[in-house]
């Protein structure tokens, strides 16, 4: 039932994906409540992420993989280790290349349901293993992530001539929510916290006829991904 509410039929690996990854983060919620009761064992299960919208990690990894599978993708459980105790996530195989997707990460770290941030969303071997670790002889290598969120959607960012112009182009579109990542180790990492009201701004005011009084901002700066969420109006 849930698969056919998410209209995957026409759309490519990417988008199934994307669609499933949407509605886990947009929908459930981590289960703190339950987290350190040894009997309740019923937060370790897709059931729980799906029916009661709360679960843990193994919850949302298994959900994850069962709703991949049943939407005719290739895609796996690990097990591993990350924020310093017992991890579960997935890979899941995207037109030929596997990349790592932990939904539970990036729906801890979004500001909102409504607004995941996608910096866990296929991932390379390498870009996960920054906080992440798993024994690789069980699973098979994500090498590259041709497919990460950010690179799809051009929102991979090192300047700040980069950043305004993918504003700029955002708001002409009228884009409800404008979500961009920036390259580690970039001029722009260091300028980021002193420069993104401005470059909003600037982009905004070369609108020709869309106006923007006001927007919010936020993100998970220690992965260097952000979003904008513009009010507009017309000139």
């Amino acid at each position: 039932s849930l698969i056919s509410s998410l209209n995957l039929s026409g759309k490519n690996e990417y988008q199934k994906a994307k669609a499933i990854y949407d509605y886990m983060c947009s929908n459930i919620t981590y289960d703190y409540k339950n987290l350190n009761d040894p009997n309740y064992t019923l937060k370790f299960s897709a059931y729980a992420a799906l029916i009661n919208k709360t679960s843990v990690c193994q919850g949302y990894a298994t959900l994850f993989y069962r709703l991949a599978l049943e939407a005719g993708l290739d895609a796996r459980v690990i097990a591993g280790v990350a924020g310093g105790g017992n991890h579960a996530w997935n890979i899941v195989k995207i037109n030929g290349y596997y990349h790592h997707v932990d939904v539970t990460w990036d729906n801890q770290y979004s500001d909102s349901s409504s607004m995941p941030n996608y910096g866990y969303m296929n991932l390379s071997d390498d870009e996960i293993a920054k906080d992440h670790t798993w024994n690789k002889k069980h699973y098979p290598e994500c090498p590259s992530s041709p497919y990460n969120y950010f690179r799809v959607n051009n929102a991979l960012l090192d300047s700040k001539a980069q950043l305004e112009s993918m504003l700029y182009n955002s708001l002409q579109m009228e884009e409800e929510f404008i979500t961009f990542r920036v390259v580690r180790g970039s001029i722009l990492e260091r300028e980021i916290n002193g420069c993104l009201t401005d470059c909003i701004q600037k982009a905004a005011n070369r609108c020709k006829y869309i106006s923007v009084p006001t927007f919010r901002y936020g993100g998970v700066p220690e992965q260097l991904t952000f979003f904008v969420q513009p009010d507009y109006c017309y000139r």
